[in-house]
């Protein structure tokens, strides 16, 4: 694969080491530095002290949820792109992250031509 997102940050936001990783495995080819967070907890010292392009933000998280993250993070940038993500792929979920303000929804099990469609969208990558 051709560095699709050469110079592109990606921040994943997932709890699960296993989707993190899946993630991780599907981008590192294109060229993203991708940056990966456990918890809800550490990303704001990530957006503080790095450029981050685009967020994969889990709407379930260990310690919080992507709903709550989701206005903190609007508050030190209003202009990154923020993806939710989540296992539990309802039409009401995808409802609901739309309006609480996500850019756009994912669910898992993540499927790399949509997550590719997706990320191109939203960092202004036309192939």
């Amino acid at each position: 694969m051709k560095p699709l997102f050469s110079g592109k940050s990606i921040l994943i936001v997932d709890d699960d080491p296993v989707s993190a990783l899946l993630f991780k495995e599907f981008l590192e080819p294109t060229g993203a530095k991708i940056i990966i967070s456990y918890d809800g907890c550490s990303i704001f010292n990530i957006i503080h002290h790095q450029t981050i392009d685009l967020i994969l933000l889990d709407i379930r998280l260990g310690d919080c949820n992507g709903f709550d993250l989701l206005p903190k993070i609007r508050e030190i940038n209003s202009q990154i792109p923020i993806i939710a993500q989540t296992a539990n792929s309802l039409i009401d979920n995808y409802t609901k992250c739309m309006n609480a303000g996500f850019d756009d929804y994912m669910s898992k099990p993540i499927k790399s031509n949509e997550l590719f469609a997706i990320l191109e969208k939203h960092l202004g990558i036309n192939l």
